[in-house]
């Protein structure tokens, strides 16, 4: 139960590290990012020195410059050139987590989940509305919010199915 629940943490976490709110302290985006990992190992593990080690993957993860396809996106709509563009930062991304692999098969639906995940996000951020609540003023703040949750949501019932 406690996995499902770190899904929107994942999500708002995700959301603080792109620069939610504006003029926040440099720390509280760190903090942002030491929370993601352990909401997305707990999608396959309840291992305490796993879900310590997900902070380093977080970090390696999430210290990336995903503005190129996000920017076209938002710009222009989805399309298949800018899935492809989601889809490999999807791939980049999950790499972080396979040192993981080694303790715990598991994390293997990450190779997956990634990709897919954000994917998905991208189809469905560029049909949300515009809201003042975390300022969700477009595709891209969008995206930040719902991408981990959907990443997430996918390794776990991956990690049920298989």
């Amino acid at each position: 139960m406690i996995e499902l629940i770190t899904l929107p943490l994942a999500g708002m976490a995700d959301r603080v590290r792109g620069g939610y709110p504006e003029g926040r302290d440099k720390w509280i985006k760190y903090l942002a990012m030491a929370t993601i990992g352990p909401c997305l190992a707990l999608q396959i593990t309840s291992e305490p020195k796993l879900i310590l080690m997900s902070i380093i993957a977080a970090f390696l993860t999430m210290w990336r410059q995903d503005n190129g396809w996000r920017g076209r996106w938002v710009l222009r709509g989805a399309s298949m050139y800018n899935a492809w563009k989601a889809a490999r930062w999807g791939l980049i991304a999950s790499l972080s987590m396979m040192p993981l692999v080694y303790f715990e098969r598991g994390f293997l639906v990450y190779l997956l989940a990634f990709p897919l995940g954000a994917i998905l996000a991208q189809m469905i951020a560029i049909r949300l509305p515009a809201m003042n609540v975390f300022d969700l003023r477009n595709a891209w703040p969008w995206s930040e919010l719902i991408e981990l949750p959907i990443i997430g949501l996918i390794a776990n019932i991956l990690g049920r199915i298989i």
